[in-house]
C-alpha cells in the first residue's frame, strides 16, 4: 500500500498543500487535473525525485520519505517518450531490470508478464 500524509511542497509561487492519499495494492488510480495543478510534482515526490518540505510517504507500512530514489522501487513514466529508439520493446522493458543486475531468467519472466498485462506481446521484437 502507498500512503501519503500531509505532504507539502513549495515551488516558487506554486505549492502542494496537505496532500493525503492512500493507494491499496492491486488498485489503479488516475490523477486528473488541469495543466499546472501539481500532478507531476506529486508523483515526483512519491518517487523520490524531489523531497517534500513536510509530510510523510509510506510504502507497505515503511516510511520512505527520505529514502533514496534508487531504493524506493517505484517507477514513474513521463508523458514524453523516454524510450531507447535503438532498443526493441523487449529491451526497453528489460533495461531497468538489467541495471539492477537481476538474473536473466527473472528478467525474461518479468518482461513476459508485463507484456501480457499490457497486451503487447506481439510488439516485443519491434523498435519503438
Amino acid at each position: 500500500m502507498l500512503r501519503t500524509e500531509r505532504l507539502n511542497k513549495q515551488l516558487g509561487g506554486f505549492s502542494l498543500r496537505e496532500i493525503t492519499l492512500e493507494v491499496s495494492p492491486g488498485d489503479y488510480y488516475v490523477l486528473l487535473g488541469r495543466s499546472g495543478a501539481g500532478k507531476t510534482q506529486l508523483l515526483e515526490l512519491i518517487c523520490g525525485l524531489t523531497t517534500p518540505d513536510s509530510g510523510h510517504i509510506f510504502l507497505d507500512g515503511q516510511e520512505i520519505t527520505n529514502t533514496k530514489v534508487q531504493q524506493r522501487e517505484i517507477g514513474l513514466v513521463f508523458q514524453d517518450f523516454a524510450l531507447f529508439p535503438h532498443y526493441t520493446v523487449r529491451e526497453n522493458i528489460a533495461y531497468p531490470l538489467k541495471v539492477r543486475r537481476l538474473p536473466k531468467e527473472d528478467i525474461d519472466l518479468r518482461v513476459r508478464h508485463a507484456a501480457e498485462e499490457m497486451n503487447i506481446t506481439h510488439l516485443l521484437s519491434r523498435k519503438p
